[in-house]
């Protein structure tokens, strides 16, 4: 038997592919100067901003390959295609951010008793070209827009950013004043910033792996536009979740009265097109019954009710 296979896109930009590789090679030229750099200040402030630069280098990495993967065409056996990466990598960015939070965590801990000198005369110059550079992977990211993964990415830089304006300040204090013990402060400031980052990005993750509705949508507001199909009396078994961000699918029973059954065809086409126009869902499955057949489902064309048969599942995230 011949299987339709068709993809579900997602709106993207054509320049999120080009500004991922982009901001990838600046984050990796970066990385390197600043793990130089804080080796050489003795700056476990600095150090962290390289960790949380990894972090972004590998998410990058992660986000490339994730969106390389995700545009594969769908296959008999992944008949949704491999949009769940792109919620894999995200998934394990914000494990990777918490990790890393937890071992800079303690090593400011263990510097607080006696922070050491650190050489602001390094650190300065490095934490600007830091700045720069995630100022500039900032901008390309933020222009080519995308999904879960790309706003990840952005959320990665943005922070970097910010990480960077913290470590000038106090690079600045600690020239004036010699307050080394704000090298650690700053470094549980950056793991704080971090975890904040982790827990953004597992929560989105785990909600659409969990198939949650999405959030940007008002499941009332769905039904409503699904009720105000000429025809439809009730909807119920109303599921609507996210293959990933941006592609989300909808499944639902419409109860209509039985002289409206010969209309089936446009009632679901009109529901369709009411949830594209006004939600963007362009994945559904409708399904409609009479509210005269009980807790058995009317077959179109049959002048008598047939019992239910249990749903088969073809993929991922079928719904009864």
């Amino acid at each position: 038997m011949a299987l339709h296979l068709h993809r579900h896109l997602r709106p993207t930009s054509a320049d999120e592919g080009r500004a991922l590789r982009r901001a990838l090679a600046l984050t990796a030229g970066l990385f390197v100067v600043e793990v130089a750099g804080g080796a050489l200040a003795n700056s476990l402030a600095l150090l962290s901003d390289a960790g949380h630069m990894l972090t972004d280098l590998l998410a990058l990495g992660l986000s490339g390959a994730a969106l390389g993967l995700a545009g594969r065409p769908a296959t008999e056996r992944r008949t949704f295609g491999y949009y769940r990466l792109e919620i894999l990598s995200a998934l394990g960015n914000g494990v990777l951010l918490a990790v890393l939070a937890g071992g800079i965590l303690v090593e400011a801990a263990n510097r607080f008793g006696h922070p050491p000198r650190v050489g602001v005369e390094i650190v300065f110059p490095v934490a600007v070209c830091g700045l720069a550079a995630n100022v500039l992977a900032f901008w390309w990211l933020r222009r080519a827009g995308g999904g879960i993964v790309t706003r990840a990415a952005v959320w990665h830089t943005a922070s970097d950013a910010a990480s960077s304006v913290l470590v000038l300040a106090a690079a600045g204090v600690m020239a004036l004043t010699s307050w080394w013990w704000l090298d650690p402060a700053v470094s549980v400031v950056l793991a704080g910033v971090m975890v904040f980052g982790a827990f953004r990005l597992m929560r989105e993750s785990l909600d659409v792996l969990l198939e949650s509705s999405p959030r940007e949508l008002d499941l009332a507001r769905v039904e409503a536009a699904i009720r105000s199909v000429a025809g439809v009396e009730a909807v119920h078994d109303l599921h609507v979740w996210s293959l990933t961000s941006g592609v989300n699918s909808l499944s639902g029973h419409l109860r209509v009265k039985p002289d409206r059954l010969a209309q089936a065809d446009r009632i679901i086409g009109e529901a369709r097109r009411a949830l594209e126009g006004r939600f963007g869902i362009v994945h559904t499955t409708l399904q409609v019954e009479s509210e005269h057949c009980g807790g058995v489902i009317c077959v179109l064309g049959s002048p008598e009710p047939v019992a239910a048969t249990p749903p088969v599942s073809n993929g991922i995230g079928e719904r009864p």
